[in-house]
């Protein structure tokens, strides 16, 4: 069994919505709906990578404020379901603090300013997984400080 470890980060607007991409079809989970976020990179701090999928996949530069929480799941659709992949999600709270949306197509097909509320309502299976857990964590207001995260190059 393989390990991947991804970044993600909830970046909220000052009306209280929360960004959710889509993934482009193609691409792993295709069609599915998420927050900006990525497979760490070697030689990457877990929070500089997050800054770097947001940047990648949004054109927003954002400050990471807190971690929301790390999650742990089984993919099951790896090389046609015959292999097994564990990941480890490092999820974070982000602030805005310059950019502009600019969503690279080939890798994100739409996106959408939405409620934590309105979210948690949507049916499941269009959202990718972890998802309805963190958004929710986020909404109850749970977070951690980044010191809670031993993270050296």
């Amino acid at each position: 069994m393989n390990a991947w470890v991804v970044c993600t980060t909830i970046i909220k607007r000052s009306d209280g919505k929360i960004l959710i991409l889509q993934q482009a079809p193609g691409k792993f989970h295709a069609d599915k709906w998420g927050t900006p976020g990525g497979v760490l990179e070697p030689g990457k701090t877990l929070v500089e990578q997050a800054v770097i999928e947001v940047k990648e996949e949004t054109g927003l530069k954002v400050k990471i404020e807190s971690l929301l929480g790390i999650y742990l799941y089984k993919e099951k659709e790896v090389l046609g379901g015959k292999r097994s992949l564990m990941t480890v999600v490092f999820a974070f709270k982000g602030e805005m603090v310059g950019g502009e949306i600019q969503i690279p197509q080939n890798e994100i097909s739409a996106f959408r300013w939405v409620s934590p509320k309105e979210l948690l309502n949507w049916d499941k299976d269009k959202l990718r997984p972890m998802i309805p857990q963190i958004v929710k964590d986020y909404a109850q207001g749970k977070t951690f400080p980044l010191e809670a995260i031993s993270d050296t190059k």
